[in-house]
């Protein structure tokens, strides 16, 4: 009687770096699971049957394991539902010694095996393992010259002012590759470093943008953030910055060189000087302990000074420090006061032993429980992670914690402490 032949399972994997052509009728993937499901029907006789679930990754890398179709094969393995992985050439499971050597070993522990239709590969002998060795080392070697190539390309692209891709910069649109003006939005580029020239304050020109109903090319409300990369953004008068050198580019400008350099002037003028002989320490016992229980960020330190002589360092919600608009209700939290040098720990007790234990307690509590502190501190209120409020007997400090903003730069006025918090710059 014949021993009837074991019957093996076998899982095709398709790779593709690129998705060019990728919705055609008939793509690379097509191929190579073609080519794959001929070997297996050759192979009939050893019990190989072709698993019809489809494992393609198309317009992947193989550099790394990051990629869908691979993972759901892996899961299926481990769910015992392979015995055999067939791929066309073995570059198209991995480019990367590293992670091949990761995935063998994986195929090892749960007895799968892999084949290579175009390539002879027997891992059962010490040579053939040492020529699967060298496969994968002429693979990573042959994907480092591609990368080489590519990078080298864009950089020539780039140096002659050609757009190469990546985000589009607002007030352009691109068309055939390549950047033109959109009037809608170079309207707002344009009243962004008009505003900017006349109040010099990027909080407010976000604010305004917001308040009108105007959003990024992505669809967000405007920061500080954002206004600060515009500003500093050479495409708009032409030109294309790449490491650290400023080429002409082929796009249409935006910005006047008069509005440009009137822009740079001022942002100069606003950088802070770097003088670390003359740098202050600042105290900060709580610094990256507290969070903002409304926004769940972290609270940065900061500080303010009255008189040349006393020191006040508060909390801020890091978050709402850059939005147009405050919408924090928490947003700061008074932490200590310095005078002349010493720690005061309340404005009645300014000894340097009080403020010492009181600045401990306020660090055991933020640690404790290795959760998000509430802390009360100054008569004003802290929030916990649940964004209840702390009980305090300061009637001022239950009204939203808002920073004071400068008068005569036209900061809207809403009459509610709380709806108007956070600094200007």
């Amino acid at each position: 009687m014949e021993n009837e032949v074991k019957q093996v399972r076998c899982a095709i994997y398709t790779r593709k770096s690129t998705d060019e052509n990728l919705n055609s009728e008939f793509n690379s993937l097509d191929a190579q699971r073609e080519a794959c499901e001929n070997y297996i029907r050759v192979q009939a006789e050893k019990g190989w049957i072709c698993l019809p679930e489809h494992y393609d990754d198309g317009g992947y890398s193989g550099g790394n394991t990051n990629r869908p179709a691979l993972q759901k094969l892996l899961a299926d393995i481990q769910a015992g539902k392979v015995d055999l992985i067939v791929i066309y050439k073995l570059d198209r499971l991995s480019r990367s010694l590293y992670d091949f050597a990761g995935l063998h070993k994986f195929f090892e522990e749960h007895n799968v095996g892999f084949c290579s239709v175009t390539q002879e590969i027997n891992t059962s002998t010490s040579s053939g393992r040492m020529f699967l060795s060298i496969l994968m080392a002429f693979s990573e070697f042959e994907r480092s010259i591609v990368t080489e190539r590519i990078r080298d390309k864009m950089d020539a692209t780039r140096r002659k002012g050609e757009w190469v891709g990546g985000t589009v910069a607002c007030g352009y649109k691109v068309e055939n590759k390549k950047l033109v003006v959109d009037p809608e939005r170079a309207d707002v580029v344009r009243r962004v470093f008009a505003r900017f020239i006349e109040i010099q304050s990027p909080k407010q020109i976000a604010y305004e943008l917001n308040h009108d109903g105007i959003l990024t090319n992505q669809g967000n409300p405007w920061t500080t953030g954002h206004i600060y990369r515009m500003l500093n953004n050479y495409t708009y008068i032409g030109k294309i910055a790449y490491k650290g050198d400023v080429f002409d580019g082929k796009q249409e400008r935006i910005i006047t060189d008069e509005v440009w350099q009137r822009a740079q002037e001022i942002l100069q003028s606003d950088s802070p000087v770097k003088d670390y002989k003359g740098k202050m320490e600042t105290l900060a016992p709580l610094k990256g302990l507290l969070y903002c229980g409304h926004c769940g960020c972290r609270m940065g330190p900061t500080y303010a000074k009255k008189n040349d002589e006393v020191m006040y360092t508060y909390y801020l919600c890091t978050k709402n420090s850059k939005r147009g608009e405050s919408l924090c209700p928490v947003n700061r939290i008074g932490g200590r006061r310095d005078r002349g040098g010493r720690a005061d720990s309340s404005p009645q007790d300014p000894s340097n032993a009080d403020h010492r234990q009181s600045a401990g307690a306020e660090t055991e509590a933020a640690r404790q429980g290795g959760e998000r502190a509430a802390v009360q501190a100054d008569g004003v209120v802290g929030r916990d992670v649940s964004g209840r409020a702390q009980p305090s007997d300061a009637p001022a400090a239950q009204e939203g914690h808002a920073l004071r903003r400068p008068s005569g730069l036209g900061y809207p006025d809403r009459g509610n402490a709380a709806a108007s918090g956070g600094t200007g710059l």
